[in-house]
């Protein structure tokens, strides 16, 4: 067997291995490209190689991430999470910037954060603090933390006041 028939039957091996490694990983739970990566490589194997293996497994269809960012997003409004901590949470974890925010932008498009927002000051802000007051620079940066735009918590404490004159 000569070197060039050695590194070739090599190369084919180290890809098994990976492979399989890969399903092992994925069978424990869903991952992405990233952590697919990630995993492969505290194993011992190759960026390069693992690289490759993530997107064999992605074009087999083992890696979905499109699926995965809509999983985790509806668990993320049901949190009540602002489009903005959904998009960096998505980001941190390792899915790519321009598919969270073409998902955000399409799936996301009807989701009335105003009265997402509004729900989370009904049930843990009120009675609302006055809007001068140190409470109410805390309750701002809370939901701020939570994701929501300045306008949407604008709008999500028109709702709670209307709402309050209401009844």
């Amino acid at each position: 067997i000569d070197d060039k028939r050695f590194l070739a039957i090599r190369e084919e091996m180290l890809f098994d291995n990976a492979r399989r490694a890969a399903f092992s990983i994925l069978s424990c739970g869903e991952n992405n490209k990233k952590s697919l990566i990630m995993k492969l490589q505290k194993r011992g194997f190759s960026y390069e190689l693992c690289k490759n293996i993530a997107v064999y497994m992605e074009h087999r269809g083992y890696i979905d991430e499109k699926k995965q960012i809509g999983l985790l997003c509806d668990g993320y409004l049901k949190k009540k999470y602002g489009k903005l901590k959904i998009i960096n949470e998505l980001v941190t974890k390792g899915y790519l910037r321009e598919d969270v925010s073409e998902y955000v932008q399409t799936e996301l498009g009807n989701v009335d954060f105003a009265s997402n927002c509004a729900y989370i000051i009904e049930n843990k802000f009120m009675p609302l603090p006055s809007v001068s007051s140190e409470d109410f620079k805390k309750m701002m940066g809370a939901l701020m933390r939570y994701g929501y735009s300045f306008g949407e918590i604008k709008n999500a404490l028109a709702i709670v006041t209307r709402g309050k004159a209401d009844e």
